[in-house]
Protein backbone atom coordinates (compact mmCIF):
# COMPACT_ATOMS: atom_id res chain seq x y z
CA UNK A 1 0.00 0.00 0.00
CA UNK A 2 1.20 3.51 -0.81
CA UNK A 3 0.31 7.09 0.12
CA UNK A 4 -0.05 9.69 -2.67
CA UNK A 5 2.83 12.18 -3.17
CA UNK A 6 2.34 15.93 -2.80
CA UNK A 7 4.05 18.85 -4.53
CA UNK A 8 5.92 21.46 -2.49
CA UNK A 9 4.02 24.76 -2.41
CA UNK A 10 5.74 26.68 0.41
CA UNK A 11 9.27 27.34 1.62
CA UNK A 12 10.98 29.71 4.01
CA UNK A 13 14.43 31.15 4.63
CA UNK A 14 16.06 31.51 8.04
CA UNK A 15 19.53 32.35 9.33
CA UNK A 16 21.56 35.42 8.45
CA UNK A 17 23.68 37.10 5.81
CA UNK A 18 27.01 38.49 7.06
CA UNK A 19 28.32 41.40 4.99
CA UNK A 20 31.88 40.32 5.82
CA UNK A 21 31.34 36.88 4.28
CA UNK A 22 33.66 36.71 1.26
CA UNK A 23 31.19 34.43 -0.49
CA UNK A 24 28.53 37.17 -0.39
CA UNK A 25 30.92 39.66 -2.02
CA UNK A 26 32.28 37.17 -4.60
CA UNK A 27 31.18 36.92 -8.24
CA UNK A 28 29.39 33.60 -7.61
CA UNK A 29 27.72 34.84 -4.43
CA UNK A 30 26.72 32.89 -1.33
CA UNK A 31 25.07 29.79 -2.84
CA UNK A 32 22.21 27.99 -1.04
CA UNK A 33 19.88 25.21 -2.19
CA UNK A 34 16.19 24.36 -1.82
CA UNK A 35 15.04 20.75 -2.24
CA UNK A 36 11.40 20.21 -3.22
CA UNK A 37 8.93 17.71 -4.72
CA UNK A 38 6.64 17.77 -7.74
CA UNK A 39 3.13 16.29 -7.93
CA UNK A 40 4.56 12.87 -8.82
CA UNK A 41 6.86 12.71 -5.80
CA UNK A 42 10.11 13.33 -7.72
CA UNK A 43 12.77 15.41 -5.98
CA UNK A 44 14.45 18.54 -7.38
CA UNK A 45 17.06 21.02 -6.14
CA UNK A 46 17.01 24.75 -6.87
CA UNK A 47 20.21 26.78 -6.42
CA UNK A 48 20.13 30.42 -5.35
CA UNK A 49 22.93 32.96 -4.91
CA UNK A 50 22.96 35.87 -2.45
CA UNK A 51 25.12 38.81 -3.53
CA UNK A 52 26.09 42.09 -1.90
CA UNK A 53 24.78 45.24 -3.62
CA UNK A 54 25.36 47.99 -1.05
CA UNK A 55 26.27 46.53 2.32
CA UNK A 56 26.34 49.91 4.07
CA UNK A 57 22.72 50.44 3.03
CA UNK A 58 21.73 46.85 3.92
CA UNK A 59 20.99 46.01 0.27
CA UNK A 60 21.60 42.57 -1.23
CA UNK A 61 20.18 40.51 -4.07
CA UNK A 62 19.08 36.89 -4.47
CA UNK A 63 19.01 35.15 -7.85
CA UNK A 64 18.06 31.72 -9.16
CA UNK A 65 20.96 30.01 -10.95
CA UNK A 66 19.94 26.38 -11.55
CA UNK A 67 17.23 23.77 -10.99
CA UNK A 68 18.43 20.17 -11.05
CA UNK A 69 16.41 16.96 -11.21
CA UNK A 70 17.45 13.74 -9.45
CA UNK A 71 19.66 12.83 -12.44
CA UNK A 72 21.51 16.16 -12.14
CA UNK A 73 19.99 17.58 -15.33
CA UNK A 74 19.54 21.36 -15.24
CA UNK A 75 15.86 21.62 -16.17
CA UNK A 76 15.96 25.42 -15.80
CA UNK A 77 18.67 25.77 -18.45
CA UNK A 78 16.76 23.41 -20.74
CA UNK A 79 13.59 25.48 -20.36
CA UNK A 80 15.42 28.77 -20.95
CA UNK A 81 16.97 27.35 -24.14
CA UNK A 82 13.51 26.46 -25.44
CA UNK A 83 12.15 29.93 -24.67
CA UNK A 84 14.99 31.76 -26.42
CA UNK A 85 15.57 35.53 -26.10
CA UNK A 86 13.01 38.31 -26.29
CA UNK A 87 13.23 41.37 -28.54
CA UNK A 88 15.48 43.11 -26.03
CA UNK A 89 17.88 40.17 -25.97
CA UNK A 90 16.89 39.00 -22.49
CA UNK A 91 16.06 35.44 -21.49
CA UNK A 92 12.85 34.33 -19.77
CA UNK A 93 14.35 33.80 -16.31
CA UNK A 94 12.30 36.67 -14.87
CA UNK A 95 9.16 34.62 -15.56
CA UNK A 96 10.43 31.98 -13.11
CA UNK A 97 12.15 34.08 -10.43
CA UNK A 98 13.36 37.69 -10.20
CA UNK A 99 13.21 40.94 -12.16
CA UNK A 100 15.34 41.92 -15.12
CA UNK A 101 17.76 44.61 -13.99
CA UNK A 102 21.37 45.72 -14.33
CA UNK A 103 24.28 45.35 -11.97
CA UNK A 104 27.71 46.94 -11.82
CA UNK A 105 31.00 45.25 -11.07
CA UNK A 106 34.11 47.35 -10.49
CA UNK A 107 37.73 46.51 -11.25
CA UNK A 108 40.86 48.21 -9.99
CA UNK A 109 44.09 48.55 -11.94
CA UNK A 110 46.58 45.69 -11.98
CA UNK A 111 49.93 45.85 -10.18
CA UNK A 112 51.80 47.27 -13.18
CA UNK A 113 49.73 50.46 -13.08
CA UNK A 114 49.38 53.28 -10.55
CA UNK A 115 46.02 54.80 -9.63
CA UNK A 116 45.89 58.26 -8.11
CA UNK A 117 42.29 59.23 -7.31
CA UNK A 118 43.25 62.26 -5.25
CA UNK A 119 42.93 64.28 -8.45
CA UNK A 120 39.80 64.92 -10.49
CA UNK A 121 39.80 63.29 -12.91
CA UNK A 122 41.69 60.36 -11.41
CA UNK A 123 45.08 59.63 -12.91
CA UNK A 124 46.19 56.17 -14.11
CA UNK A 125 49.85 55.85 -15.11
CA UNK A 126 52.52 53.33 -15.86
CA UNK A 127 56.25 53.71 -16.32
CA UNK A 128 58.29 52.10 -19.08
CA UNK A 129 61.98 52.70 -19.79
CA UNK A 130 61.95 55.68 -17.46
CA UNK A 131 59.01 57.36 -19.21
CA UNK A 132 55.66 57.83 -17.46
CA UNK A 133 52.48 57.42 -19.51
CA UNK A 134 49.05 58.67 -18.43
CA UNK A 135 45.68 57.18 -19.49
CA UNK A 136 43.52 59.26 -21.82
CA UNK A 137 39.75 58.88 -21.38
CA UNK A 138 36.81 60.49 -23.07
CA UNK A 139 33.94 62.20 -21.27
CA UNK A 140 31.99 58.92 -20.96
CA UNK A 141 35.02 56.88 -19.89
CA UNK A 142 34.33 54.24 -22.56
CA UNK A 143 37.25 52.20 -23.91
CA UNK A 144 38.39 52.33 -27.51
CA UNK A 145 39.01 49.47 -29.92
CA UNK A 146 42.40 49.11 -31.52
CA UNK A 147 43.30 46.07 -33.59
CA UNK A 148 40.19 44.26 -32.37
CA UNK A 149 41.08 44.80 -28.69
CA UNK A 150 39.34 46.97 -26.10
CA UNK A 151 41.59 49.31 -24.19
CA UNK A 152 42.77 52.83 -23.55
CA UNK A 153 45.39 55.15 -25.02
CA UNK A 154 48.20 56.52 -22.86
CA UNK A 155 50.32 59.64 -23.56
CA UNK A 156 53.73 60.67 -22.32
CA UNK A 157 52.79 64.38 -22.39
CA UNK A 158 55.00 65.03 -25.41
CA UNK A 159 52.43 63.92 -27.96
CA UNK A 160 53.50 60.27 -28.03
CA UNK A 161 50.72 57.71 -27.47
CA UNK A 162 50.64 54.00 -26.73
CA UNK A 163 47.70 51.59 -26.44
CA UNK A 164 47.10 49.20 -23.59
CA UNK A 165 44.33 46.55 -23.50
CA UNK A 166 41.64 46.21 -20.83
CA UNK A 167 43.10 42.81 -19.92
CA UNK A 168 46.49 44.38 -19.27
CA UNK A 169 45.27 47.44 -17.36
CA UNK A 170 42.51 45.87 -15.23
CA UNK A 171 43.24 42.15 -15.52
CA UNK A 172 39.88 41.05 -16.99
CA UNK A 173 39.52 38.54 -19.83
CA UNK A 174 37.71 38.94 -23.14
CA UNK A 175 34.62 36.99 -22.04
CA UNK A 176 34.15 39.21 -19.01
CA UNK A 177 34.66 42.33 -21.08
CA UNK A 178 32.04 41.14 -23.59
CA UNK A 179 29.43 40.39 -20.92
CA UNK A 180 28.37 44.01 -20.47
CA UNK A 181 29.21 47.67 -21.00
CA UNK A 182 32.59 48.99 -19.87
CA UNK A 183 33.41 52.50 -18.69
CA UNK A 184 36.09 54.06 -16.49
CA UNK A 185 34.83 56.19 -13.63
CA UNK A 186 37.00 59.25 -14.13
CA UNK A 187 36.52 60.22 -10.49
CA UNK A 188 37.71 56.96 -8.95
CA UNK A 189 39.70 55.47 -11.80
CA UNK A 190 37.81 52.18 -11.40
CA UNK A 191 36.62 50.26 -14.46
CA UNK A 192 32.87 49.60 -14.17
CA UNK A 193 31.25 46.68 -15.96
CA UNK A 194 27.49 47.15 -16.29
CA UNK A 195 25.72 43.89 -17.13
CA UNK A 196 22.20 42.47 -17.29
CA UNK A 197 21.01 40.19 -14.52
CA UNK A 198 17.78 38.79 -13.07
CA UNK A 199 17.24 38.89 -9.32
CA UNK A 200 15.17 40.16 -6.43
CA UNK A 201 16.40 42.95 -4.15
CA UNK A 202 16.72 42.07 -0.45
CA UNK A 203 16.55 45.02 1.92
CA UNK A 204 17.44 44.94 5.62
CA UNK A 205 17.16 47.54 8.38
CA UNK A 206 20.58 49.11 8.92
CA UNK A 207 19.77 49.78 12.60
CA UNK A 208 19.35 46.15 13.74
CA UNK A 209 19.75 43.94 10.64
CA UNK A 210 16.15 42.74 10.60
CA UNK A 211 14.35 42.02 7.36
CA UNK A 212 12.55 44.91 5.62
CA UNK A 213 11.36 43.55 2.28
CA UNK A 214 12.14 41.54 -0.83
CA UNK A 215 11.48 42.97 -4.31
CA UNK A 216 9.44 45.94 -3.08
CA UNK A 217 8.39 47.63 0.18
CA UNK A 218 5.91 45.59 2.22
CA UNK A 219 6.68 42.29 0.46
CA UNK A 220 7.90 39.33 2.52
CA UNK A 221 7.43 36.46 0.05
CA UNK A 222 8.07 35.88 -3.64
CA UNK A 223 7.08 33.03 -5.92
CA UNK A 224 9.24 30.43 -7.61
CA UNK A 225 6.98 29.87 -10.63
CA UNK A 226 7.65 26.19 -11.17
CA UNK A 227 4.30 25.58 -12.91
CA UNK A 228 5.80 27.15 -16.06
CA UNK A 229 8.23 24.25 -16.29
CA UNK A 230 5.48 21.61 -16.45
CA UNK A 231 2.08 20.43 -15.25
CA UNK A 232 3.75 18.22 -12.66
CA UNK A 233 4.93 21.29 -10.69
CA UNK A 234 3.22 23.73 -8.36
CA UNK A 235 4.39 27.31 -7.74
CA UNK A 236 6.37 27.66 -4.51
CA UNK A 237 5.87 30.70 -2.26
CA UNK A 238 9.18 31.50 -0.51
CA UNK A 239 9.05 33.52 2.72
CA UNK A 240 12.21 35.60 3.41
CA UNK A 241 10.87 37.47 6.45
CA UNK A 242 12.97 35.51 8.97
CA UNK A 243 16.30 36.30 7.27
CA UNK A 244 18.69 38.62 9.12
CA UNK A 245 21.70 40.76 8.15
CA UNK A 246 24.06 40.66 11.12
CA UNK A 247 27.63 39.95 12.11
CA UNK A 248 28.53 36.27 12.46
CA UNK A 249 32.29 36.36 12.26
CA UNK A 250 32.34 36.55 8.47
CA UNK A 251 30.20 33.44 8.05
CA UNK A 252 26.62 33.46 6.72
CA UNK A 253 24.07 30.86 7.84
CA UNK A 254 21.05 31.45 5.55
CA UNK A 255 19.18 28.23 4.72
CA UNK A 256 16.11 27.30 2.67
CA UNK A 257 13.56 24.92 4.22
CA UNK A 258 10.48 23.30 2.69
CA UNK A 259 7.16 24.27 4.27
CA UNK A 260 5.77 27.37 5.96
CA UNK A 261 7.81 29.03 8.71
CA UNK A 262 4.88 28.96 11.15
CA UNK A 263 3.96 25.32 10.45
CA UNK A 264 6.72 23.19 8.97
CA UNK A 265 4.34 20.56 7.57
CA UNK A 266 2.26 23.09 5.62
CA UNK A 267 3.17 22.99 1.92
CA UNK A 268 6.28 20.85 2.47
CA UNK A 269 5.47 18.33 -0.25
CA UNK A 270 6.05 14.59 0.00
CA UNK A 271 7.39 11.69 -1.99
CA UNK A 272 5.33 8.56 -2.68
CA UNK A 273 4.87 6.90 0.72
CA UNK A 274 5.38 3.20 1.51
CA UNK A 275 3.44 1.62 4.38
CA UNK A 276 5.63 1.18 7.45
CA UNK A 277 3.13 0.38 10.21
CA UNK A 278 -0.51 0.02 11.29
CA UNK A 279 -2.15 1.22 14.50
CA UNK A 280 -5.65 1.06 16.01
CA UNK A 281 -7.04 3.74 18.30
CA UNK A 282 -9.66 3.51 21.05
CA UNK A 283 -12.55 4.00 18.63
CA UNK A 284 -11.49 1.08 16.46
CA UNK A 285 -10.12 3.22 13.63
CA UNK A 286 -7.22 1.65 11.71
CA UNK A 287 -4.44 4.03 10.65
CA UNK A 288 -1.55 3.37 8.27
CA UNK A 289 1.80 5.09 8.80
CA UNK A 290 3.94 5.82 5.72
CA UNK A 291 7.62 6.68 5.27
CA UNK A 292 6.76 10.08 3.74
CA UNK A 293 5.24 11.21 7.07
CA UNK A 294 1.59 10.62 6.14
CA UNK A 295 -0.86 8.93 8.49
CA UNK A 296 -3.94 7.69 6.62
CA UNK A 297 -7.24 6.28 7.95
CA UNK A 298 -7.58 2.84 6.35
CA UNK A 299 -10.80 1.64 7.98
CA UNK A 300 -12.62 1.04 11.23
CA UNK A 301 -13.48 -2.03 13.29
CA UNK A 302 -17.27 -2.14 13.93
CA UNK A 303 -19.05 -3.99 16.73
CA UNK A 304 -22.29 -5.97 16.45
CA UNK A 305 -25.27 -4.56 18.27
CA UNK A 306 -28.29 -6.66 19.40
CA UNK A 307 -31.63 -5.80 20.86
CA UNK A 308 -30.83 -8.04 23.86
CA UNK A 309 -27.14 -8.87 24.15
CA UNK A 310 -27.87 -10.98 27.25
CA UNK A 311 -29.90 -13.32 25.06
CA UNK A 312 -26.90 -14.43 22.99
CA UNK A 313 -25.94 -18.10 23.16
CA UNK A 314 -22.40 -18.90 24.28
CA UNK A 315 -20.74 -21.23 21.76
CA UNK A 316 -17.36 -21.39 23.55
CA UNK A 317 -13.97 -19.98 22.61
CA UNK A 318 -15.30 -16.41 22.90
CA UNK A 319 -17.95 -17.09 20.28
CA UNK A 320 -21.65 -16.34 20.58
CA UNK A 321 -24.68 -17.12 18.46
CA UNK A 322 -27.97 -15.32 17.95
CA UNK A 323 -31.22 -16.57 19.41
CA UNK A 324 -34.81 -15.48 19.22
CA UNK A 325 -34.26 -13.77 22.53
CA UNK A 326 -31.21 -11.73 21.37
CA UNK A 327 -32.49 -10.59 18.00
CA UNK A 328 -30.64 -10.70 14.68
CA UNK A 329 -27.42 -8.91 13.59
CA UNK A 330 -27.96 -6.23 10.92
CA UNK A 331 -24.76 -7.24 9.06
CA UNK A 332 -23.18 -3.78 9.38
CA UNK A 333 -22.45 -3.03 13.00
CA UNK A 334 -21.85 0.26 14.81
CA UNK A 335 -18.90 2.22 16.20
CA UNK A 336 -17.28 0.96 19.37
CA UNK A 337 -18.19 4.24 21.06
CA UNK A 338 -21.90 4.04 20.14
CA UNK A 339 -22.90 2.90 23.64
CA UNK A 340 -19.98 4.51 25.47
CA UNK A 341 -17.54 1.66 24.81
CA UNK A 342 -13.90 1.82 23.76
CA UNK A 343 -11.22 -0.45 22.36
CA UNK A 344 -7.94 -1.11 24.12
CA UNK A 345 -5.09 -2.10 21.81
CA UNK A 346 -1.69 -3.54 22.53
CA UNK A 347 -2.94 -5.38 25.62
CA UNK A 348 -2.56 -9.05 26.57
CA UNK A 349 -5.93 -10.67 27.25
CA UNK A 350 -6.36 -12.51 30.55
CA UNK A 351 -6.56 -16.30 30.19
CA UNK A 352 -10.13 -17.56 29.73
CA UNK A 353 -9.51 -21.34 29.72
CA UNK A 354 -11.36 -23.90 31.90
CA UNK A 355 -8.89 -24.38 34.77
CA UNK A 356 -10.48 -27.60 36.13
CA UNK A 357 -10.31 -29.24 32.71
CA UNK A 358 -6.72 -28.20 32.22
CA UNK A 359 -5.70 -29.48 35.68
CA UNK A 360 -7.41 -32.83 34.97
CA UNK A 361 -5.56 -33.18 31.69
CA UNK A 362 -2.30 -32.31 33.44
CA UNK A 363 -2.82 -34.94 36.20
CA UNK A 364 -3.75 -37.60 33.62
CA UNK A 365 -0.62 -36.85 31.64
CA UNK A 366 1.50 -36.91 34.77
CA UNK A 367 0.09 -40.31 35.87
CA UNK A 368 0.67 -41.73 32.41
CA UNK A 369 4.28 -40.63 32.60
CA UNK A 370 4.69 -42.21 36.03
CA UNK A 371 3.19 -45.51 34.80
CA UNK A 372 5.54 -45.64 31.84
CA UNK A 373 8.47 -44.93 34.13
CA UNK A 374 7.51 -47.92 36.38
CA UNK A 375 7.29 -50.25 33.37
CA UNK A 376 10.82 -49.30 32.35
CA UNK A 377 12.05 -49.77 35.92
CA UNK A 378 10.40 -53.25 36.15
CA UNK A 379 11.91 -54.33 32.83
CA UNK A 380 15.32 -53.22 33.98
CA UNK A 381 14.99 -55.22 37.23
CA UNK A 382 13.97 -58.44 35.39
CA UNK A 383 16.92 -58.16 33.01
CA UNK A 384 19.25 -57.66 35.94
CA UNK A 385 17.95 -60.86 37.65
CA UNK A 386 18.46 -62.84 34.44
CA UNK A 387 22.04 -61.73 34.22
CA UNK A 388 22.65 -62.65 37.84
CA UNK A 389 21.18 -66.24 37.32
CA UNK A 390 23.57 -66.89 34.45
CA UNK A 391 26.49 -66.07 36.67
Amino acid sequence: MTSAPEATTKANVSGLIDKNDTNVTSDAGYVRTLSFFDNLGYSYTAKFAYKAVDTDAGTYSVELTNIYDSDNNDILAEWLDKQGLDAAGSDALDQIFGNDTTAVKSFSVSKNYTLDNSTNPASITYTENGTTYTMVTGADGAPVTVGGELGYNFTDGAGNQTFRSIADIYGIDADTAASGTLAVDTTTGMLNLTYDTTNYTLQFNTSDGTFRFIDSAGTASVSLNMSLLGDNFEDISIDFSHLLNQNHGGSSTAEFEKGAAEKATDGTGKKLGQLTGVSIDGTGKIYGSYDNGNTVLLGQIPVAQFANASGLESLGNNCYGTTLNSGDFDGIGVEVTADGGSMTTGQLEMSNVDLSEQFTDMITTQRGFQANSRIITTSDTLLEELVNLKR
